[in-house]
């Protein structure tokens, strides 16, 4: 009996380090799980959003130095703005070229917070946290023209269009000092023939015509202030090909963190297009999104909130971006009590178990930087 006993108290003492051993291996497991899950999704948001912001402040070969030696702006728009299809204008337009970029502050980084950005028509992901980014972005790369423009048509004339022009696109044709932003509004060809697999020039080029009307009758260019279609601008001269100009496709980008309808999807990061007309996701899980301004002055760079940059009107001077998101794991229990993590200059309490992670990366606006 008593070697029973002995022996049934070690076999428990066994069965108890195993399933200690079996425990802990578990919960390591599950913290590894979802460490790696808030790191990819951490990283791949934070990537994707940087790829459009080192995209936005093209206008030719011109730097912020070039763009401020003039005022105002040469920028001449001669197209309605996005969204697509045309509605109404939306609070960035390319005419404005100090709003290269444009941000609205959350009033707080709890679920549900207002936010002063109006949704754009369509959105069918609804917002549901954090500040919202709004970026005017090429979408290809500069094409060249082949003569001079014809203000009769008018139009422009690209080399090889290879089906990237559409109608309704949004073209800004630029040279070092001054540029022009329009909508397409015939069917520009895109055959092969526009296209030739040598990339040879097409010969006389692709004809892209900019009148007030498009091929459905809808207005997409002449709309006032600015409803000249000739491509001038004040005491500047035309955009003829001594200038050396190109042309390059822009869209309207929106980031923010929303959630599907009836919550059957976890929160995550979604990139609204203008020209597509609808809202994609990024990547899942991402429950925050924080953005603040990189402002040049006086030699020096101060990040501010899109709050603070519109208060100072400092939106001209904004050269880099600075992200934040806020991404959770999948696993209930990761952590033994809810996290309460700095975010954005504030501390935020997780609403359950999951283990969350704050990841920040920066980036310069294209030609910003001196």
């Amino acid at each position: 009996m008593v070697e029973l006993m002995v022996s049934m108290t070690i076999g428990l003492l066994i069965v108890g380090a195993v399933l200690y051993v079996y425990l802990g291996s578990r919960g390591a497991y599950r913290t590894s799980k979802s460490t790696s899950r808030i790191q990819e999704a951490g990283r791949f948001g934070t990537d994707a959003i940087l790829r459009d912001v080192r995209q936005v402040g093209y206008i030719g070969c011109g730097s912020r130095i070039s763009l401020q030696t003039y005022a105002p702006p040469q920028i001449n728009e001669i197209a309605n703005p996005p969204p697509l299809p045309v509605t109404s204008p939306p609070p960035l337009t390319m005419s404005s070229l100090g709003l290269v970029v444009l941000g609205y502050s959350a009033t707080s980084y709890q679920p549900g917070a207002a936010v002063s950005w109006p949704p754009p028509p369509g959105l069918t992901i609804p917002r549901t946290a954090g500040d919202v980014l709004v970026l005017p972005i090429a979408t290809s790369a500069p094409l060249a023209m082949v003569r001079d423009p014809d203000p009769a048509i008018p139009a422009i004339f690209l080399a090889n269009n290879c089906g990237k022009i559409t109608t309704d696109s949004l073209l800004m044709v630029s040279s070092c000092t001054m540029a022009t932003a329009l909508r397409v509004s015939n069917a520009p060809d895109t055959s092969p023939a526009a296209c030739p697999a040598n990339g040879a020039v097409v010969a006389g080029g692709v004809e892209i015509d900019h009148r007030a009307q498009d091929v459905n009758g809808n207005t997409v260019n002449g709309n006032p202030p600015n409803n000249s279609t000739a491509l001038t601008l004040p005491l500047q001269p035309a955009l003829t090909m001594t200038a050396m100009p190109s042309v390059q496709a822009f869209d309207e980008v929106s980031y923010y963190v929303g959630q599907f309808p009836g919550n059957v999807r976890p929160p995550a990061l979604y990139r609204y297009s203008a020209v597509v007309g609808a809202a994609e996701e990024i990547i899942d899980h991402v429950e925050n999104l924080c953005a603040v301004y990189g402002v040049a002055g006086g030699g020096n760079i101060l990040f501010q909130t899109a709050d603070q940059v519109s208060l100072n009107n400092a939106w001209p001077n904004v050269v880099s971006m600075r992200v934040s998101l806020m991404v959770a794991g999948d696993e209930l229990g990761a952590v033994d009590a809810p996290q309460t993590l700095p975010f954005c200059g504030v501390n935020v309490t997780a609403p359950d178990t999951r283990l969350r992670q704050v990841f920040t990366a920066t980036g310069a606006l294209r030609d910003r930087l001196q």
